[in-house]
């Protein structure tokens, strides 16, 4: 005996039997027909029937878009919104002038420009761990031998700024800031030279015999690693994301290679 859909369906509201009919593969020929009997006695049209079917498709369809791109997280879409949807947050720049709408990004696009942006954020957790570790072995030098001197209070300090640099710059770089990026580029050009300039005065003074690993794995690590950041920073897409203009680019590299070899040279004096 066949079963009675009509009867079953009779006490469901419009809005359920339309939403049943829409996806008519998953219904029996039956109850498909007792769906359509019922809502034609309703005064629901053939046309309200494609219609809702039609959109109903259409988000089936975008829902299976979704879960089939790699990679499409809260993460990915918290990037994504970061770094295409302008917001006027934290706006101190000067040369972000109002109406100054972003350029149009394809979603490979997007994918690539959140890619770009782990890996430039990958050597600054890396900083910022090493820094950490840094100021937890000096308080706990200082507290094992005693010594609070102003040596050990400067120190301290600088590594505090340190620290303190390192987790603002990721800050204000995902948020879309200009300056942020221009920070990015002198701190990583700085960090580099810093970690030659190390492995120089090793060479050169003690050989590497003295150098403990966790310090290798870091130099053959970070320097690599920042190297290739200098390059992403500059890919066109992560300069079409921060709107830079050609001039600002030109003085950032300028100050980039400037300011370390500056720096380092009154080291060098001084050491």
């Amino acid at each position: 005996m066949e079963f009675d859909f009509y009867t079953k369906y009779k006490s469901l509201d419009t809005a359920e039997l339309l939403k049943m009919v829409a996806l008519p593969e998953k219904m029996q020929q039956s109850a498909r027909e007792a769906a359509l009997a019922i809502l034609a006695e309703r005064g629901v049209s053939g046309q309200e029937i494609e219609d809702h079917k039609a959109a109903r498709q259409n988000e089936v369809a975008i829902a299976l878009q979704h879960k089939k791109q790699p990679g499409h997280s809260k993460l990915s879409r918290y990037f994504e919104k970061t770094f295409f949807e302008r917001t006027r947050d934290w706006d101190f720049e000067e040369e972000e002038e109002d109406g100054n709408e972003l350029p149009e990004f394809t979603q490979e696009q997007k994918r690539s420009v959140i890619r770009y942006v782990f890996l430039l954020l990958l050597p600054l957790l890396v900083q910022a761990i090493v820094v950490l570790i840094a100021i937890i072995t000096l308080i706990f030098l200082a507290i094992q031998l005693e010594i609070f001197d102003q040596s050990i209070l400067f120190n301290l300090l600088l590594l505090l700024v340190s620290l303190g640099i390192v987790v603002a710059i990721p800050f204000f770089f995902l948020k879309r800031k200009k300056n942020a990026w221009t920070a990015m580029m002198i701190y990583t050009a700085y960090y580099v030279g810093n970690y030659l300039y190390i492995l120089y005065l090793l060479e050169s003074r003690d050989g590497f015999g003295e150098v403990l690993t966790y310090q290798v794995v870091l130099y053959v690590v970070l320097i690599p690693l920042g190297l290739y950041s200098l390059f992403l920073l500059n890919k066109k897409l992560i300069i079409d994301v921060f709107e830079l203009p050609r001039k600002r680019v030109e003085n950032t590299w300028a100050v980039s290679l400037i300011f370390p070899v500056i720096l380092f040279f009154i080291f060098y004096l001084y050491s």
